[in-house]
């Protein structure tokens, strides 16, 4: 059993949300990694040179999967094997070795040195425009939980906070995109409120060290004073559960797999066909005999998340988040 389980508690009617987004895929429709490469590539038109010309983003993916292909090839217990909580956490925690002669591998070609953020906003705000990176439908629902009025009198909003718990590099390219995306809302009061809440939105991720010196970034993928996140088991570690909120983990891969039994309520991200990420995800929960519904067929007066939930989106996510939160304790099954 994973060693966190027992601490599930029911959902409870009424409860403000404690709200923690993983990014890629989750509020992304796809992984956002790719845009590592792009802001190398700005950095290099900016300053005219490349710091490390003999070396690319694409040859850092094939060297980590040669690692991780060879890695998983000698590991014990195999996935067949893996048929609890504890076992899957502990491959999945492992799996820190490979992330980290990776991060070793880009720090010691000096790939990033001299990103600054002015590369890093260049960078998301056309991934935006493109439609490279693109924002699942309701995602502005959610930040309405990291201000106040976001959507103004005209919709109810929910009770509560929202954060993102990401493995992703940088924090400050999400909050670009993030602030790029409020720039399409429907009309400039939602998109200035959205831009106040992306403002205090709290962000755990990854940084790039140094971004804001004369010469940017050094290259190394840490800055001294976060903490590092690469795999579940560090995504477990800085989950902030609180026992005054209804604690609800969103994501879709396995990195996500300890925050999502940690949490009150675990949402999966789910698309039709599912993408690659999302089909890992689900065999290992179904291999550890981890229920998952969908959130349709929860009913708020009697969900006690044992169960894990899917969604395709964060307007079905809001629907039921802010019917539980409707609900009266007097009179409610839960609690």
């Amino acid at each position: 059993m994973h060693p966190l389980l027992g601490r599930r508690t029911a959902v409870m009617a009424g409860k403000p949300i404690n709200l923690i987004l993983d990014w890629d895929g989750t509020l992304t429709k796809k992984d956002t990694m790719f845009a590592i490469g792009r802001i190398a590539e700005a950095r290099t038109r900016r300053v005219g040179f490349s710091a490390s010309p003999s070396v690319t983003w694409e040859g850092f993916g094939k060297a980590y999967m040669d690692d991780y292909t060879a890695y998983e090839a000698s590991y014990e217990p195999k996935p067949k094997a893996r048929t609890d909580y504890q076992a899957e956490s502990a491959w999945l925690r492992s799996l820190e070795a490979v992330e980290a002669r990776s991060a070793a591998r880009v720090q010691k070609s000096y790939y990033l040195r001299g990103v600054m953020r002015e590369d890093i906003d260049l960078v998301a705000r056309r991934a935006i425009e493109t439609g490279e990176v693109t924002l699942r439908s309701g995602w502005q629902k959610m930040m309405a939980l990291a201000g106040e009025d976001t959507y103004g009198k005209t919709e109810a909003p929910l009770k509560g906070r929202v954060s993102i718990l990401s493995v992703n590099w940088s924090e400050h390219f999400i909050r670009a995109a993030l602030k790029e995306s409020a720039q399409y809302s429907d009309t400039e009061d939602i998109r200035d409120n959205l831009l106040t809440s992306i403002d205090a939105l709290p962000i755990l991720s990854n940084e790039l060290a140094d971004m804001d010196s004369k010469w940017g970034s050094t290259g190394k993928l840490m800055e001294p004073s976060r903490p590092r996140i690469r795999t579940s088991y560090d995504k477990l570690t800085h989950l902030k559960r609180d026992s005054e909120f209804l604690n609800v983990y969103v994501g879709d891969s396995p990195t996500d797999f300890d925050a999502l039994l940690a949490a009150d309520v675990g949402i999966c991200i789910c698309d039709d066909p599912m993408g690659s990420s999302q089909k890992s995800l689900a065999d290992t929960l179904a291999r550890v005999g981890c229920e998952v519904i969908h959130i349709g067929r929860a009913d708020p007066h009697s969900f006690s998340g044992d169960t894990l939930l899917w969604a395709r989106d964060f307007d079905e996510t809001h629907d039921f988040l802010l019917a539980t939160q409707r609900l009266d304790p007097k009179i409610s099954n839960v609690g």
